[in-house]
């Protein structure tokens, strides 16, 4: 759908992925019980991330939210990486993921509930896992958002193997100002009532954030 702004100023709270922090039920849940996995799970590095600075835009409009010089914010470091889930040796094994299927790059974890993933996350607090992160391959897979959650619960299933990967990518957070002009927003946005976010599918030249992408080294 397209936005259009009337006159005056805004602030819109993004991220790399363009998920905005709205808080609801998804439309693609898993809810499952306890599970217990190994304590030997071994954290994994994170990719380096590019210096954050506190402005990247010319008219100094954008500025980071409740992030640091680091590229940390309050969901912790951004960027790509990859992490490694133990698996129990014996079923039932439950994942404890609740998922959100609005962006088409991947499934977005909304929360992290008892099961596989918040044991991990228990073990590893360096690189566990967030509302927000995009999971965007399983196991070296790649696909939507179903064929990810499909992969991940064959995972499960095959407790032989001892572990399965996760490819994450954890947005990072700014804020921007953008001024209305009466100009349209040029946007195109997708989301749901259900959904945990707003994802930007384009943005059309000419428009407002156009003009301000033009502005900012994003």
């Amino acid at each position: 759908m397209q936005e259009d702004w009337p006159s005056g100023e805004a602030s819109v709270v993004s991220s790399n992925f363009a998920s905005a922090r709205l808080a609801s039920r998804p439309p693609l849940a898993v809810r499952d019980a306890l599970a217990s996995v190994p304590d030997t799970a071994v954290p994994q590095e994170k990719q380096p991330n590019p210096d954050w600075l506190p402005s990247l835009c010319k008219n100094r409009d954008m500025f980071a939210d409740e992030s640091g010089r680091d590229g940390s914010s309050a969901f912790g470091r951004s960027g790509t990486f990859t992490v490694e889930i133990p698996l129990p040796s014996s079923k039932p094994a439950q994942l404890g993921l609740d998922l959100d299927a609005i962006d088409p790059k991947g499934p977005i974890i909304v929360s992290v509930m008892p099961g596989v993933l918040k044991d991990f996350n228990d073990s590893n607090p360096a690189t566990a896992l967030q509302a927000y992160d995009r999971i965007e391959a399983v196991n070296g897979e790649t696909g939507d958002p179903a064929k990810l959650y499909k992969a991940m619960s064959a995972a499960m299933e095959d407790l032989t193997k001892g572990k399965f990967t996760l490819k994450i990518n954890r947005p990072r957070t700014f804020s921007a100002s953008i001024t209305k002009t009466g100009e349209p927003l040029g946007t195109q946005l997708n989301f749901k009532v259900s959904s945990a976010g707003i994802v930007v599918t384009r943005v059309s030249s000419g428009g407002l954030i156009a003009k301000h992408n033009d502005t900012c080294l994003l």
